[in-house]
């Protein structure tokens, strides 16, 4: 039993007697950075680089240091650092010597040269958003409708990308005449479209760049089987600030559109090369009140009187975390609709979505 005690009493007392006999520099309980003057700042240590150490304290907030003036750093948990072929590490730092930075712990400690060190790359982000809608009229009006739509985005450092797609149907109750001339009451199509898009931005800085976009449409009502378009351009931010960002984009592109000839024989199938403008706005009108706008516009430059164009104007308010309610507008326009049809269509949903 004594032998136990005694073994016991060693195991609690010995690590606390190697910890206490440590050097503090070897053993941090906080960040220090020793600069060659001789001069040592403590605090927590958030990136390092070939030009500067960024250095956070309670007592002088951030102080950014050149390397160039640093003799030592070492730190009490794991910084992230980065070199210049895309290597990330999350290590602690255990000093610096001959121009590298030994990073690791216990026995596995390597060195980086410091060098080689670049800023880290902030991880790509991802949003979007999910919605549905649904409408029933009965008795003197009998129309019965849905709709759903969902937008995803994926931003990192020098590029993003984004991708949304709609989907409406509704029906309509209505008198049909049969060949005998008998009558009778029958749902009947009021309604079937289907819109998807995406594009891809290539950054070249905070405010401009270039882009590529691809969007189709289906509309049987227009006797649309489907217009594709695809094309280039470059676009500029010219507000981006936390309540509200501003952007417009020029290019060109390429329009193909296919009618439904057993619908409306006298449709006619188009394509040709079309200038693109376009602009996006999103402002946070209060804590829980979104605006979002979308608008693009294509002049034929084969045709002048072939233009279409589609705008999409949402205010969205916040319900909980991470549910709203939205209502949407939808104006599309085509200056050569099929014959017989309206050249503007509006479209009004009230829906409720998740934004994730």
């Amino acid at each position: 039993m004594l032998h136990r005690l005694v073994l016991v009493a060693a195991l609690i007392v010995l690590p606390s007697v190697h910890l206490a006999a440590q050097d503090p520099e070897t053993a941090p309980t906080r960040d220090i950075v020793t600069l060659r003057s001789g001069d040592r700042l403590s605090g927590t240590v958030k990136s390092i680089t070939a030009d500067k150490v960024v250095l956070e304290s309670p007592s002088y907030e951030t102080v950014e240091i050149p390397t160039l003036d640093v003799a030592s750093v070492t730190t009490a948990g794991a910084v992230k650092i980065e070199t210049g072929d895309g290597q990330v590490l999350e290590m602690p730092v255990q000093g610096m010597d001959g121009g590298n930075l030994r990073i690791g712990s216990g026995g596995a400690v390597r060195e980086v040269a410091v060098a080689d060190l670049v800023d880290v790359t902030p991880p790509a982000t991802w949003s979007g958003s999910f919605n549905v809608g649904a409408a029933m009229a009965t008795g003197n009006t009998n129309r019965r409708s849905a709709n759903a739509a969902f937008d995803i985005s994926r931003k990192a450092e020098d590029n993003r990308f984004n991708a949304k797609a709609t989907w409406d149907y509704a029906e309509e109750k209505s008198t049909v005449a049969d060949s005998n001339g008998s009558t009778s009451r029958d749902y009947r199509l009021a309604q079937r479209r289907v819109y998807g898009r995406g594009q891809y931005d290539y950054l070249f800085n905070d405010r401009l760049y270039s882009y590529g976009m691809a969007s189709g449409e289906y509309d049987a009502i227009s006797n649309l089987d489907l217009r594709l378009i695809v094309g280039v351009g470059a676009g500029y931010t010219w507000l981006d600030e936390e309540d509200l960002t501003f952007s417009t984009e020029a290019g060109v592109n390429y329009v193909d559109e296919n009618r439904n000839q057993n619908r409306s024989p006298t449709s006619v199938d188009s394509e040709y090369v079309a200038a693109r403008g376009a602009l996006s706005l999103r402002w946070q009108v209060a804590d829980d009140v979104l605006l979002l706008h979308d608008s693009e516009i294509f002049p034929s430059l084969e045709d002048s009187s072939d233009v279409n164009a589609r705008a999409d104007t949402r205010l969205r308010t916040t319900l909980a975390e991470d549910l709203f309610a939205q209502l949407q507008w939808i104006f599309d326009y085509d200056n050569t609709p099929a014959p017989g049809l309206e050249r503007e269509d509006h479209r009004l949903l009230l829906t409720v979505g998740w934004s994730f």
